[in-house]
This record gives C-alpha cells, structure tokens and sequence, in this order.
C-alpha cells in the first residue's frame, strides 16, 4: 500500500508545475524502450510518438495548471491512506501529491495496452510513465513546495536542460522493489535526500558536479521507468508488437477551456454508427451517450453543457468509438 499526504492545496503560480523540462521527460519517454528485449519487436517510430505526447501532455496542463500539480508532487509523512477518494474527486481536499500513484496507474495502463496491442494506448502510456517517473527523480518537485529554496536552483536543474545536457542519459541496470508504486516511493526518498547536496554544488558554482547529479536523477528515472516497462510487457504474456493496432485519429475539442456546450469535430472515411464517451485522467468513464448515425467526410457533434454539469472541474478525454475508428481528445471542463 502507498500512504500519501492529503490536505488543501492553496498553491501561488511560482509553485505549480510539473518537474524538469518537458524535452527531458520527452527524451525519457523516448529510451525506455530500450529495456524491451527483441523479442517484443518494439516499432522505434513510436519513441517520436511517445516524446511528443509527454510534450503535449504537459502543455495541455498549462490550461489549468493548479488541477494537475498533485499528479506531479509528492509530500512525505501524515500518510492518510483511508481518505476518501470521492471527497478528494468532489474538490473536498485535495492531494498534496500522488506522483507514486501516477507511476503505479501508468505501468498498470501500459500493461493493459501491451496486451491489447494498441499503438496509440502504448504510447500514452509510456508518456505517463515517463512523466511520473521524471516527477519522483526532481529533489525539488518532492520536497515542494518549499519557499526557503535556493534561488535560480530549481530553474537551473530541472528548466533550463539542454539537449547536450542529457547525452548520457541511459538505462543503468539495478534492483526496484517488486511493487511500482513502492519502486516510485524509493525513486522520491532518493530525490528528498539530494536536494541538499543539488543546492550546495549550485551555490559554490560547481556546474560539472550539478550537471552530474541532475543527470543522475534522470538516469534513475530512466532506470526505473525501464524496469517497469520491461514488467509490464512480461506480466501481458510477452506479446510481439509489430503488429499492433495502429494510432488512433484525433478529435477536435471547441471552446477548450469548456465552460458550456461544445463542439466536437472529426472526419470519417465511410457512414457508420459512433458514441460518445469521457473519461477522467485515471481512465474511468464519466459520461456515455447514445450511439448515433454518423455520414461519410467531417463531422461537427454538439453537446450540450447539461451533459457535464455534474462532473467536477478538470482535465477530461473525449472518445469516439465506431467499427473502423477510435479517435480522442482532451478538454479542460471549467464549469460556470
């Protein structure tokens, strides 16, 4: 069991965020693969895939950037493991931080579309769990917030990366605990017990010695994120992916922020019959609609405000399902 902090959020803008750059988690995200064997015929094109969805994930965040800090934080101590989830989704408390469960949630998700074999699945899933892992490996994203920081430390660290600054990034072999989620609580203590060490080779001016310790945390979410990829493809029966389902198509979201009705748009190839449906970041439908007559060519769906007034603000993903289509898309719900 993971034991996590709970309590009120009340977060200015300089302490919301998500850890490192996004191009480091992106870069992440694009070697995990590595740890595959070759018998698991991973398609190389679908690192591209995978950095850019961290990178758009996290932009899609700035939409809304308070909702989605808990994902990237973790506080250690106060563990409140029985708190009540509907209270923490109905904005009743919010999470100080569940980085560890978000790693957990994305091996397991990334199990599913391994067995699956869905293209698009497994590259967002891989860009969650490059994203939490990168989150639980900042000595500064789990000790935040924290208004006795090092000026400029946590800019010089975890921003302003470099391609040439993660050159060496690799998956270095070591022994996690058999449990994702308390292989994430280790990867969080080890960051919590550099941050000292980070800010002190800051202050003298030692970039070699700084340079090294940041990529030594990547290198360890690397390290991490790999095991658990290398776990989720052996748990899903070592399935071959070369032939997996292909990427789904896209769907267009308007007004987003959404905030009443929408629009939702896409093309199809042929008429056919769809459905409507959204899901929360954890995966769980909120809302299904009926299926309805689609015709061939662009479509434009409008859905009233009505539909969602009884879901709670946050980041939401629309899906259509037909017989030859899956397409997505995100929306942020800010209700009036």
């Amino acid at each position: 069991m993971i034991a996590l902090t709970f309590g009120v959020c009340g977060l200015t803008r300089a302490e919301q965020g998500h850890a490192f750059a996004p191009q480091a988690a992106a870069m992440v995200a694009a070697r995990i693969p590595g740890a595959l064997p070759l018998a698991a015929h991973w398609d190389p094109r679908w690192n591209a895939g995978a950095s850019a969805e961290v990178e758009r994930r996290l932009d899609f965040e700035e939409t809304d950037p308070e909702a989605s800090v808990p994902r990237h934080r973790w506080e250690p101590g106060n563990p409140l493991p029985a708190a009540d989830p509907d209270a923490v989704a109905a904005g009743r408390l919010r999470v100080s931080g569940t980085a560890p469960l978000e790693l957990e949630r994305a091996s397991q998700s990334l199990t599913g579309a391994f067995r699956t074999r869905q293209a698009a699945n497994i590259v967002e899933s891989l860009a969650a769990l490059a994203i939490a892992a990168s989150d639980l490996a900042d000595p500064f994203q789990m000790t935040a917030p924290n208004l006795e920081e090092t000026p400029g430390a946590r800019a010089e660290f975890g921003d302003l990366v470099r391609a040439e600054d993660l050159a060496g990034l690799s998956i270095s072999p070591r022994t996690w605990p058999p449990d994702a989620g308390d292989a994430g609580l280790e990867l969080a203590g080890e960051s919590v017990s550099s941050r000292g060490m980070v800010e002190d080779r800051f202050l003298v001016g030692d970039e070699v010695s700084f340079a090294e310790l940041r990529l030594e945390r990547l290198n360890a979410a690397l390290s991490l994120a790999g095991e658990l990829v290398r776990r989720a493809w052996l748990e899903a029966g070592s399935p071959r992916l070369d032939g997996a389902a292909p990427d789904r198509a896209s769907l267009g979201v308007w007004p987003n922020p959404v905030r009443g009705p929408l629009a939702i748009t896409f093309t199809l190839e042929r008429a056919e019959t769809g459905r409507l449906e959204l899901f929360d970041l954890a995966g769980r439908r909120v809302w299904r609609g009926v299926p309805f007559a689609l015709r061939e060519g662009p479509q434009r769906l409008a859905i009233e405000s009505g539909a969602l007034k009884s879901l709670p603000a946050g980041l939401y993903l629309a899906r259509l399902t037909t017989p030859s289509l899956t397409a997505q898309g995100r929306l942020a719900w800010k209700p009036q």
